[in-house]
């Protein structure tokens, strides 16, 4: 059984992190090359995002544990 809110509380969550990553985008965490990394602190998923210039492109918002690298093919160089 799933608890009454849950979905709300996990796009709450997302917004919190899309905020605290612009502002710095610079702090959070070194994932793969030229990619950073957020970690939820609610629920097992993690941001991954790139900085170009001013923009901030998120790449994926990945489960922790369930196929880690599916989003490596959305990578543009």
């Amino acid at each position: 059984m799933q608890a009454k809110g849950l979905g709300g509380d996990f796009i709450n969550e997302i917004e919190n992190a899309y905020r605290a990553i612009a502002e710095p985008p610079g702090v959070w965490t070194q994932f793969r090359k030229g990619f950073r990394r957020y970690i939820l602190t609610r629920f097992p998923f993690s941001v991954i995002y790139r900085q170009s210039n001013e923009k901030i492109y998120v790449i994926a918002v990945m489960h922790q544990s369930r196929k880690p690298g599916y989003w490596l093919n959305r990578i543009v160089e």
